[in-house]
């Protein structure tokens, strides 16, 4: 169970995660739910929810398969054009993954990249928000409209999202403090 929320604004992308882990009725606590990737001398920050084993195939192997790939920008075309086929590609090859159908099914999870923020579905259908704002996970409905009226009372974008977490928190059973969050800001990139 899990509640990743995610917030881009005035060039910066936040990402916040919850630390809970279930295994029937058996916690544990203090799992990264959120981390960051360093690509061709690029940061990138990802959140995930879905699975733990999917979380650990993008920390740990997809460096090394974007590597290969242009330097990472921050566009939709790059998500979907290059980001989005290679974690296909090493998800079929690390045994992720589900066969629904005619296409092959992932989990979501939420990148940022210089500042933009995009969220990957299950179908790999690459997602840019028109608010900026976006929740995954069990607790993504308390999430969402916590962040949204803390942002609208003009709360910073960083305080927000961590005080989102502890309203969604308190009351999902499914989501439990302490919280990571990672920061992208704007950068230079020539798409």
């Amino acid at each position: 169970m899990t509640c990743i929320i995610g917030v881009e604004r005035d060039g910066i992308a936040c990402i916040c995660g919850d630390s809970l882990a279930l295994s029937g009725w058996t916690k544990t606590e203090d799992n990264d739910k959120v981390f960051n990737v360093d690509i061709n001398g690029v940061t990138i920050h990802i959140g995930f929810s879905t699975s733990f084993r999917m979380g650990q195939i993008l920390q740990y192997h997809l460096p090394n398969c974007l590597m290969l790939l242009n330097k990472p920008v921050p566009t939709v075309k790059y998500m979907v054009s290059e980001f989005v086929p290679t974690v296909q590609e090493l998800f079929k090859a690390r045994g992720f993954g589900k066969r629904d159908g005619l296409e092959h099914e992932g989990g979501q999870f939420l990148v940022a990249i210089g500042g933009k923020l995009f969220s990957v579905e299950s179908n790999y259908y690459v997602h840019v928000s028109p608010s900026g704002v976006y929740t995954l996970g069990s607790g993504r409905e308390y999430a969402m409209g916590a962040v949204t009226a803390l942002l609208d009372s003009g709360m910073k974008v960083e305080e927000a999202i961590v005080g989102a977490m502890a309203i969604t928190a308190k009351h999902c059973a499914s989501v439990s403090l302490p919280c990571k969050t990672v920061i992208s800001r704007a950068v230079d990139h020539n798409p």
